[in-house]
């Protein structure tokens, strides 16, 4: 098995509140790898905080396509834990003529002002389609994403760490 483990509890865009449970996610799913798998360390690629940038992030989904040393057809875990959003879409985007939104994952750096954009489902999809193709489709991808617009106009932040 290998690993791809995102946490990102710090965030450069003041529009994203900083986290306090995403890097010890990400951790605790390294342990569980380690100590309860017996995946060994070199096999695992983590990216915490300011490492989890979008070149960063969009990187290491290259190496996971380029690595040699995965097998065609061995497991491959990408996990994120961190801030999630929906962004408008072009018009052409949208399957049924209504949807204008896509979910998308926040690195680390992300900021408009800088132009270093979220990343979305749909570039996510495309870099695991890449993967699939060159290393088998023994792919498993959970997501902890926190939305912040939900969060936001719904609970009070501060009560969910």
């Amino acid at each position: 098995m290998f690993a791809l483990i995102i946490g990102i509890n710090l965030f450069a865009s003041l529009h994203f509140r900083c986290l306090r449970g995403a890097v010890p996610d990400a951790l605790a799913i390294q342990s569980y790898l380690i100590d309860g798998l017996g995946v060994d360390k070199s096999r695992i690629r983590m990216l915490l905080d300011r490492e989890a940038t979008r070149q960063g992030i969009i990187n290491a989904l290259v190496a996971l396509r380029d690595n040699d040393d995965i097998e065609h057809g061995e497991a491959i875990l990408i996990y994120y834990a961190g801030h999630g959003e929906e962004t408008s879409v072009l018009d052409e985007w949208a399957t049924d003529g209504t949807k204008k939104r896509i979910q998308s994952i926040i690195p680390q750096d992300f900021d408009e002002s800088k132009g270093v954009d979220p990343i979305t489902n749909q570039t996510l999809v495309w870099l695991i389609e890449d993967i699939m193709r060159k290393r088998g489709d023994n792919i498993v991808c959970p997501a902890d994403r926190i939305f912040a617009y939900i969060a936001n106009d719904l609970f009070p932040l501060d009560r969910h760490p």
